[in-house]
């Protein structure tokens, strides 16, 4: 899919959800009204299990029946988790905790996106090999997309889905925001050295 076409998609589902989010009581109308029609801007063929596994298990030790929202296949190859809430409630750290133990029990998945179908949070295993990174590398809300976010989205196509390339702009995004962190603290607190 090209450029323009991806980003026509995605504004038009933007577009759509303030009218219906008052009605989005439910994680599955959630996923009905918006998880699906984004995985398809993605270019994930939604109606076959070879591509999107619905329910996809991910047991771990000591807990069985776990089970992710979506498991996203490239050749036969699970590369993203995704784990969807309904669109009231707010993300938190013990989503992101669940998460991680999903992402912990499937060893070829190395990106996992946590969304209530309005923001989404994407993580991967910077820090340590197979173990969710306790922030997320990228995050955007989807009723304010810019194109900065669209073309980093983009990565993430089906079909532009490159494990490498994305991680290393999961590292370049990290460091960005370490930079920016530490600009701003030295520009509200100026510390002697930077004086």
């Amino acid at each position: 899919m090209k450029f323009k076409d991806f980003k026509k998609r995605l504004f038009d589902l933007s577009a759509k959800i303030p009218d219906q989010i008052n009605n989005l009581e439910t994680e599955e109308a959630t996923k009905h009204v918006i998880m699906i029609p984004f995985l398809a801007i993605l270019d994930y063929n939604t109606s076959n299990i070879n591509e999107v596994v619905p329910e996809l298990t991910a047991d771990i030790a000591g807990k069985k029946g776990e089970k992710v929202d979506y498991g996203l296949k490239i050749n036969d190859k699970v590369v993203i988790l995704v784990e969807c809430k309904k669109t009231r409630v707010k993300l938190t750290l013990k989503q992101t905790a669940q998460l991680a133990r999903y992402f912990h029990a499937d060893d070829d998945a190395k990106i996992a996106i946590l969304t209530n179908g309005i923001n989404y949070r994407f993580f991967t295993d910077l820090d340590r090999d197979n173990k969710l990174d306790k922030t997320p590398f990228f995050e955007f809300d989807i009723t304010n997309l810019n194109d900065r976010q669209l073309n980093i989205l983009y990565l993430f196509a089906k079909n532009n889905f490159n494990e490498g390339i994305v991680r290393e702009k999961a590292q370049e995004l990290v460091y960005r925001k370490k930079i920016q962190e530490v600009m701003a603290n030295e520009l509200s607190d100026p510390s002697d050295e930077f004086v």
